[in-house]
């Protein structure tokens, strides 16, 4: 049992802002973002998988993130409502950009796992489930809906 906690704790360090980040891309507040954390860590504390690399547990730790963000995503649209026009207002600052959050989920989580991440195309596609090209044509996708998006928004 000591080693698994070893475990958990060096993932933890490893991951815990990767995490985050993706929880507040996918759910837009700390609050959800820091449920997300936890269930993915505790996921991992539960399942205690084994890895071939530090990248297979890298990918298996986002994969599991991008899921419980998912899930809580779903399970809050399904529980709670809020009036349309305060949807984008507590969108937080200093992630990406407001206008970003006016996109699906599935479009600010792979603009979030490119250009906040860093990760590739074929590297966001092995993470995500899909090929590369597909991966390519969303990311094309969604900079073309910002794009709108901000012509209809900040220059209207």
């Amino acid at each position: 049992m000591a080693n698994r906690d070893v475990r958990l704790k060096v993932a933890l360090n490893t991951y815990g802002d990767t995490v985050y980040r993706i929880g507040m891309s996918i759910l837009g507040n700390p609050e959800d973002a820091e449920d997300a954390v936890q269930n993915t860590f505790l996921r991992y504390y539960r399942k205690a998988p084994t890895f071939s690399s530090e990248e297979h547990e890298r990918a298996w730790v986002i994969r599991c993130a991008v899921n419980c963000a998912k899930s809580l995503c779903t399970a809050r649209n399904r529980h709670h409502h809020e009036p349309l026009e305060n949807c984008h207002a507590a969108a937080p600052s200093g992630g990406l950009p407001e206008l970003l959050w006016y996109l699906p989920v599935k479009d600010r989580a792979v603009l979030q796992l490119k250009y906040v991440e860093g990760y590739t195309s074929e590297e966001i596609a092995q993470l995500l489930g899909g090929t590369a090209a597909a991966v390519r044509k969303r990311i094309e996708r969604a900079k073309k809906r910002a794009e709108e998006i901000y012509k209809k928004e900040v220059l209207a």
